[in-house]
């Protein structure tokens, strides 16, 4: 079993991580194991009535779920600690810890070899990656991470008003907030940058009618809301947010977790606005 110990950023991250893991899990047979998941289990037909939120799925009778995975998350987080601190590496047991910027490539052999010796490996870090295997069990993975019900029936009627007003749906992230501070403000565009943005967009579709699904982690600012575009905001939430742009035909937004899981979950083009003066 590899069980996942820490927390490396938000959504966006996490599932990518989790998703990497499981596609490298179903591949070689090896069980998958996230407690660090523990906020956003609830929200997935997959983890939300398991207390390790494990892959492949095995729901427990628990009476306090959430509570459980929180417990179990810091225990294996304390855990990892521990092992690491006194260089822990048994033939039943290991611990590894990539940091923030190495990469980890599950699908090399000796990687292979080294998760599948042990019984119990210990992981924290943000880049293991098998993008073979990602893509290889997408199906899978996809189920495994199917919004609850409620969720997937307001992504349904949302979407459904937006289609009935145009022809091509395009997802547009705005994304302030922390964007602020992260790399000098480097992705931080003001309303005008996504006007502009915008307007390219519907000359290049210039020839169909085109709806804008807008979500953002803060209040869509006026000048958008109230331009000549046919403009939608998302039901601002966490999760629907995310889905919905899920089921758009197009996505556009500064470089992000947050589009790149919805692109690969609903096979939707996404383009990076990582330079707003050569897009789109």
């Amino acid at each position: 079993m590899i069980v996942i110990t820490d927390k490396s950023g938000r959504l966006g991250n996490r599932l990518i991580v989790f998703a990497h893991f499981i596609g490298w899990g179903i591949e070689h047979g090896i069980t998958i194991a996230n407690p660090a998941f523990d906020e956003y289990a609830q929200y997935f037909a997959g983890t939300a009535d398991d207390p390790w939120c494990r892959y492949p799925v095995r729901p427990t009778a628990s009476r306090n779920v959430a509570q459980s995975r929180h417990t179990n998350f810091r225990i294996v987080s304390r855990a990892h600690r521990i092992g690491s601190r006194f260089k822990i590496s048994t033939a039943w047991l290991d611990c590894i810890d990539i940091g923030l910027w190495e990469r980890y490539d599950l699908g090399e052999e000796e990687h292979i070899r080294a998760l599948r010796s042990r019984k119990l490996t210990l992981v924290r870090g943000w880049q293991y990656r098998d993008n073979a295997s990602i893509q290889k069990h997408v199906r899978a993975i996809r189920t495994f991470f199917t919004p609850q019900p409620a969720h997937v029936k307001r992504i349904d009627e949302l979407l459904a008003q937006v289609r009935a007003t145009c022809d091509v749906v395009v997802g547009m992230h705005i994304r302030r907030g922390d964007y602020r501070q992260i790399i000098g403000g480097r992705y931080d565009y003001g309303p005008e940058v996504y006007l502009d943005i915008m307007s390219k967009v519907r000359r290049l579709l210039k020839d169909r009618e085109v709806g804008f699904l807008i979500c953002s982690d803060e209040p869509v600012d006026s000048a958008v809301q109230s331009s000549s575009f046919n403009v939608h905001l998302g039901p601002n939430h966490l999760i629907e947010d995310m889905y919905s742009f899920a089921r758009c035909d197009y996505l556009i937004g500064p470089p992000s977790t947050y589009t790149m899981w919805p692109s690969y979950y609903g096979d939707v083009p996404l383009l990076p606005i990582s330079d707003p003066s050569i897009h789109p």
